[in-house]
Order: structure tokens, then sequence, then C-alpha cells
């Protein structure tokens, strides 16, 4: 309630005033402004959205309000009045340095807020990205990765030390799928394909990009606003799209087959062919000397048994059993 009383003067030559005029001028002190709720009660660290202020005694007019600090960030410049009781600003940028989570209005009439009963406000945490698996894929896409967040810890009770208990605050990466604006991969959205798994997991398929990509992972919800990435992702292109014997050197899991004239995968089978996985050179070259050494010895070997079979008719019959042997 205003504290309400009488304006009392006293001088040295008349003492103080008659009794009878006592209540004939009186002063009222206003009651600070108290800030009882905000809704909503948190949002992303770079502002941009409409927040609504109840409380009492939040001034008797737009110009009455003299400021309205929201964690450490006026908002007096887009201040909208509907009445003593409810007040609404944008949101601002969080300060870089504060660590205020008060709601807390002052006014011309009756001065600044009570910030220890004052309505709290928190700045949600950045989207931070810590980690990705698996970190590489082929550049052709379709590739199901997982997206970790950050896990905050903050001390509650016991005193501190060895003694304090930690709780995890893991709403980094989205409070639901439809809290996500978008998943970036090196530069290429994903959120077509998103799975949100937890507020510090998300599930999602890579799409395709243009040979060696490499770059940062990026979740951008609507509680936190752009996020920051720990993580990066490679994009490798896949043996096949490398068309040079150079090229396809440079791919660490491929390596040129001659005898086709293409890049093929480490498990793939290269025709047989100098130079190829399955037969060396020098196999190819002791294969035709064999060769050559039967063309030889195989006709050279029948004209003698024909021979002796010629000079020997008592030879015939096993010449005849060993063919048919």
């Amino acid at each position: 309630m205003p504290q309400t009383g009488p304006v009392l003067v006293e001088t040295k030559s008349t003492g103080t005033v008659d009794p009878a005029f006592q209540n004939q001028t009186r002063f009222t002190y206003n009651v600070p402004p108290h800030t009882s709720g905000v809704s909503p009660a948190d949002g992303p660290q770079r502002g941009g959205i409409t927040i609504s202020i109840f409380g009492t005694n939040l001034g008797k007019s737009r110009e009455d309000v003299l400021d309205v600090v929201i964690a450490g960030s006026s908002c007096i410049d887009t201040i909208i009045y509907f009445n003593s009781t409810a007040l609404s600003c944008i949101l601002p940028p969080k300060a870089s340095s504060s660590t205020a989570n008060k709601v807390i209005v002052s006014t011309i009439s009756a001065g600044k807020g009570d910030e220890a009963t004052s309505a709290v406000f928190t700045y949600n945490p950045l989207p931070v990205v810590q980690l990705v698996q698996p970190p590489m894929g082929p550049s052709g896409g379709f590739t199901l990765i997982q997206i970790y967040g950050e896990v905050h810890h903050e001390e509650k009770g016991g005193g501190g030390g060895n003694n304090a208990f930690l709780l995890a605050k893991t709403q980094d990466l989205g409070e639901s799928l439809d809290d996500i604006v978008d998943v970036v991969i090196a530069g290429i959205s994903c959120r077509y394909s998103l799975i949100h798994v937890s507020s510090n997991q998300l599930t999602c398929v890579t799409p395709s990009a243009n040979g060696f990509v490499n770059g940062s992972v990026a979740v951008h919800t609507h509680s936190g606003g752009q996020g920051v990435s720990d993580a990066t992702y490679q994009y490798v292109p896949t043996c096949a799209t490398s068309t040079t014997v150079s090229l396809c050197s440079q791919m660490g899991h491929c390596y040129w087959c001659a005898s086709t004239a293409n890049c093929l995968g480490d498990l793939d089978s290269c025709p047989m062919s100098c130079g190829g996985p399955d037969l060396s050179c020098g196999s190819v070259v002791i294969i035709a000397l064999l060769c050559v050494l039967m063309a030889i010895v195989i006709p050279a070997s029948a004209y003698s048994i024909i021979y002796f079979v010629n000079r020997d008719d008592d030879l015939k019959q096993y010449v005849f059993l060993f063919f048919v042997a």
C-alpha cells in the first residue's frame, strides 16, 4: 500500500503547524514497480522476440516508464504500455558479459523496482555441436550421422567444492523438432531428413556435395538462435568421380585400375591386367612363358608317343589306356 501522510512544516519563529491544519496538505510515496511474471520466460541470445511483462505499479503511463531491463539488457526503446500491470517489448540481444536474470521496471513516479523480488528471465544457451559421428562420408551423401550437443553443468547447493551437486542442462540442440530452424552440414542443410532424438542428440542423412568439402556442423533453433560448432564434417568424393590417375591417387581409399581405366575402391576388384590387384605384371610374364613352353613341349611329346607306338604294336594298348585315363 502507498504510504500517505501529512506535510508538516516547523519554523523557529512560529513552531509547528496548528494541528487543525495538519491534514489539509498530504503527500503519498508511490510503491516501486514490481514484476511478477514474464512470458516467455526464456529466449534466444540474439533477442528479437516479443516479451510480455506482468506486475504491479508498472507506470502511470508510457511516459512515466523510465526503463525496462531484461536480464541486464534494456528494451525501453520498444516498450508498449497497456496499463500499470502489463507491458511488452522486443527482447534485446544479451549483453555479452551480463549474468543478470531479473526483469526490472523503473518509473519516474515510483523509482526502481526491487531486484530481489522481480521476475526472472533466462537467455537460452547457444546451440553448440561438440561431436559428429562419423566425421566424414562420400560426397554422394546418404550417410547417416549422429550430432551431439554440449552439456552444461550448474552448481546446486552443497556448499560448493566436492560437496556440490551438478545439474546437467542439455537443451542446446532444441526442445523439439519444431524448435529447430535448420541443421547445416559443411554449408549444406539436412533439415529435410532430421530426427530429434533428444535435446542433446540429433540424427540426419547427409545431402550430396560437390567434391571435397570440409566445414562445420551448426544447429539453428528458435529457442537458442544460431549456434556455434566445435565439430566438422568432411565430404570425400567417391572413387568413381576420379577420372584420372592423379585424382585417384589423392583418394586414400581408392586405386587406379589400368585395364578399365577408372578409379576403384579398396574393396572393388580390378580385372586381370598389369598393375591390377588380382594379377601382377610378373605373373603375366610367367604365364606367357609357360604357355610358350607348353606349345613346344606338348606337340613334341605327342609326336614321341606316336613314334614309339608305331614301332611297337604292344604299346598301343597302353597308350590307349593312358589317353582314356
